[in-house]
């Protein structure tokens, strides 16, 4: 329950309406202030020659020009924002949204002008309704016209900000970025001691009592600190054949536990509780989802409708680029143990060469007849193993530029392309037959 509740927690802090809610709120408590400072100091602001002056059928008309305009730049900055969301999904790919929806720019320029509107109106209403007629709030106006000509400066950057922001390499770096993000926090600068006695997995799925899912969706986030607590008050070993990011229909085996007599309705409720199911993957806990969204911008790009290979090279630079970082650390170990060194939970972690399969698979297989984008795959290939730090990641980068190899029609190639393409590869072997020599020694 814990987990779901901070779950929730992220999803709402993350979501697209919490900053500009957040926004709004501090403008209507500051237009409640200021009300009351124009009346505190109400014959101090009155002769001010620093604020305007105006009557209240100036001030009237003042702020309702204020509050027409303002919202009219609003539902155009919520049309902007639509038109970039449609771009996003129709040309990047709709995993892709959830970036453009957790846009901070947007999200504060959003809440300017709906709290600026929201400013207007009430300042307006004290205007309006004040028992003394020769009542104008002169202080609030004039933090009306100043909030006005800061909201038309953040327009003019939220228009360069849409057009930066829809553009393909901008939206490849924020995607990798958040991708090198995950990869350093899951993956450690230090190798963590292995357990002396790891239980088979495929021993506890057969001997072991089937906790069924009582939802149907994507695995989103999964308490394991509360998990390896309740394994180790009631002495249990749990097996989490899935992990974040993978689908489970209802009443499907989330996880396996042994032994198996100690299964009850409370225990399986409990072990639901600790697992966060969706309708929709998530970046929380899930270290492909940022893989997959760039290989979709690299799909993309060579499909025959669009066809921009310089793309697709941008993607695979990106994700060699992240590789690398995964490469000289070291992967999450399988296990969960408890303060003694009992292995209590048993997981299937996105390790080194998962990632390496979800980058390269589905573009190389892509990019046949693509010579340009089967040389930068090649060149990512060897930028992955001038970092490889263990000689068992080196048969998992070997095998994508041997498939790679063993895919390309070299016999349609022209001569020169042939020598190109051959130029890559043979580097590639010289640089990873280097790097097993280097491990070795």
């Amino acid at each position: 329950m814990r987990m779901k509740l901070f779950y929730l927690l992220f999803r709402m802090l993350s979501g697209f309406w919490f900053l500009p809610g957040v926004i709004i709120l501090g403008t209507v408590l500051a237009a409640f202030a200021a009300v009351q400072v124009d009346a505190l100091g109400q014959s101090f602001f009155s002769t001010a020659p620093w604020l305007l002056q105006l009557s209240p059928e100036g001030a009237r008309a003042l702020l309702s020009t204020i509050a027409g305009s303002t919202i009219t730049i609003a539902s155009l900055v919520f049309s902007l924002t639509l038109v970039t969301l449609t771009i996003a999904s129709s040309q990047l790919g709709p995993r892709l949204l959830m970036n453009f929806m957790q846009d901070k720019p947007t999200q504060i320029v959003l809440g300017a002008f709906l709290g600026a509107f929201c400013y207007t109106l009430l300042v307006l209403q004290a205007v309006d309704t004040s028992s003394d007629p020769h009542f104008v709030p002169q202080f609030s106006i004039s933090l009306a016209l100043l909030i006005t000509a800061v909201n038309l400066g953040i327009l003019i950057y939220f228009i360069h900000h849409v057009a930066d922001s829809i553009q393909a390499d901008t939206v490849i770096a924020q995607v990798a970025l958040g991708l090198t993000n995950a990869i350093e926090e899951a993956f450690s600068e230090i190798e963590p001691p292995e357990p002396a006695d790891l239980p088979e997995p495929d021993a506890l799925r057969h001997h072991g009592a089937p906790v069924c899912s009582n939802a149907m969706g994507y695995i989103q986030a999964i308490d394991f600190g509360a998990l390896l607590k309740l394994a180790t008050e009631h002495n249990l070993i749990i097996l989490l054949p899935m992990r974040a990011g993978h689908f489970v229909a209802a009443g499907e085996a989330l996880a396996y536990l042994s032994p198996a007599h100690l299964l009850d309705d409370a225990l399986q409720v409990r072990i639901n509780d600790q697992i966060v199911i969706g309708g929709k993957r998530t970046m929380a806990q899930d270290l492909e989802f940022s893989v997959h969204a760039l290989v979709d911008i690299g799909l993309r790009a060579l499909s025959p409708g669009i066809n921009d290979p310089h793309t697709a090279n941008s993607v695979i630079d990106y994700l060699s680029g992240a590789l690398t970082i995964a490469a000289r650390r070291y992967a999450p170990l399988p296990v969960y143990c408890d303060a003694e060194g009992q292995a209590r939970i048993i997981v299937n972690p996105t390790g080194f060469a998962g990632l390496v399969a979800s980058a390269f698979d589905e573009i190389r297989q892509a990019a046949t007849g693509q010579l340009a984008v089967q040389i930068q795959l090649v060149k990512g290939a060897t930028r992955i193993a001038r970092a490889l730090t263990r000689r068992a990641q080196c048969p998992v980068i070997a095998k994508q530029v041997t498939a790679l190899k063993q895919g390309a029609d070299v016999e349609a190639l022209q001569p020169c392309d042939a020598a190109d393409l051959d130029e890559v590869i043979t580097e590639f072997e010289t640089v990873l037959s280097r790097r097993l020599e280097t491990l070795a020694a």
